[in-house]
């Protein structure tokens, strides 16, 4: 388990004999900051697991090129990782535009993924020669004609999966029968090239048999903006796919119709561009969050519960030093479940009705209600496991509390790969 600090640009890496589980070095990492005497706490990203996961993406689908959906976890070692790999990006923004050019990423590797776009935006996207941008409204269409005309647009198609965590069907994406058509009929009339489809059918799909209707639709679309003059050569599946090891079964699942969907609707075309918009996919179980508990107080257990029948029962009210104002933003705002795991496990401690609270002073402020837990005390730290998608990313500095510290680790194998792809030009 011998261990190295390796110095890459900005960052400090832990770099290893062999992959190391993310809960031993999340140890070690609390090891130091109990010698430091630290109340910070800490993020640790496994490099290891996500070249482990693009691995696995090639494996089980090797024609789709991911372009990493860079506002799931904006993470620069996660971004040069990738980069090097040779993986696309997925940007919405100027600035994200701007984040991946930084790192001399061709324009051609990006897509400019958001159907509703600043104009100060696409005139950047202009400037820097990112061609490739969405969009599903003939206001957006003529928008982009104003300040861009030589963009190479990608059509959003609404196709949903109602089970999913998250459902974008409301806010994006043209109805594929009707306006979609319509679509591509303007933007020939006004001299816009449209070259290809896209669709995200959400976040946590449950019904993989839905890619197989989108790819139908959007061969089906193909065909007519052929005949209408455009040429469609860009099939965008999106992005929402599930990124704990748990999950891998779903994922295999969704791989296989979206491969048999495409062998049926597009197996006779030549030269498409498949690409898709993974994010969580990627990051989920790459990041192990350690928060630490500031206070941890006896209270009657009907106060969490709310049930004078527990009145005569034991609480604990638990303060860590991270929140919804923090790394458990979205958990609170798409009520993810989250459950946090003592780090160190103390056998036979007393089981109790528990409430962990974040750090602030808000109300609002609670990660885990109404929970049982083994008692814990002050000073002792609390794992949060898969916690790389929209983490972060999302992290606020309300009321004057620090996001937790970044810290990386990589085994020697596995960084030597990527040094032979090229990382040491990305610092």
């Amino acid at each position: 388990m011998a261990q190295e600090i390796l110095k890459f640009g900005q960052w400090k890496i832990r770099l290893y004999d062999q992959i190391m589980d993310q809960r031993t070095v999340v140890e070690q990492i609390a090891d130091e900051l109990d010698a430091e005497m630290s109340d910070e706490g800490a993020l640790l990203c496994s490099v290891d697991n996500v070249i482990h996961r693009l691995k696995l993406w090639q494996a089980k689908m090797p024609r789709i090129t991911p372009f990493f959906a860079v506002k799931c976890h904006p993470d620069p070692m996660v971004i040069r990782a990738l980069a090097s790999l040779g993986c696309g990006f997925d940007c919405a923004s100027l600035r994200e535009i701007q984040t991946i050019l930084d790192l001399q990423v061709e324009p051609a590797r990006i897509i400019y993924a958001n159907p509703s776009k600043h104009r100060t935006f696409i005139q950047y996207a202009k400037t820097k020669r990112v061609h490739k941008m969405t969009f599903d409204s003939a206001e957006e269409l003529r928008k982009i004609k104003e300040e861009f005309e030589e963009a190479k647009l990608v059509l959003r198609i609404l196709v949903s999966d109602p089970t999913a965590s998250s459902v974008f069907g409301r806010k994006f994406g043209a109805e594929p029968e009707t306006v979609a058509r319509e679509l591509l009929e303007e933007a020939k009339e006004i001299g816009m090239k449209v070259v290809g489809i896209s669709f995200h059918v959400g976040v946590g799909c449950k019904d993989a048999p839905i890619y197989e209707t989108a790819i139908r639709y959007a061969r089906q679309l193909f065909d007519y903006g052929t005949r209408l003059g455009h040429r469609m050569r860009i099939l965008d599946i999106g992005g929402g796919y599930p990124g704990r090891e748990v999950d891998n079964p779903q994922f295999e699942k969704i791989a296989a119709v979206i491969n048999a969907a495409i062998d049926t609707h597009f197996g006779d075309v030549e030269g498409v561009e498949m690409i898709s918009e993974p994010g969580q996919f990627f990051c989920e179980g790459s990041f192990t969050l350690c928060t630490k508990i500031i206070n941890a107080v006896e209270v009657p257990a009907d106060r969490i519960t709310k049930n004078e029948l527990d009145s005569n029962q034991k609480g604990m009210m638990y303060f860590l030093n991270d929140g919804i104002y923090g790394s458990f933003m979205l958990a609170a705002t798409e009520k993810i479940y989250v459950e946090g795991l003592p780090l160190r496990p103390k056998p036979g401690a007393e089981r109790l009705t528990s409430i962990v609270w974040g750090p602030t002073c808000a109300s609002v402020d609670v990660v885990e209600e109404a929970i049982e837990k083994e008692r814990m005390a002050e000073g002792d730290w609390v794992l949060y496991p898969d916690m790389g998608a929209y983490t972060n990313g999302l992290c606020t500095t309300f009321n004057g509390f620090p996001r937790p510290t970044l810290h990386y680790a990589i085994s020697r194998k596995n960084w030597k790969f990527l040094e032979e792809h090229g990382i040491q030009e990305l610092v």
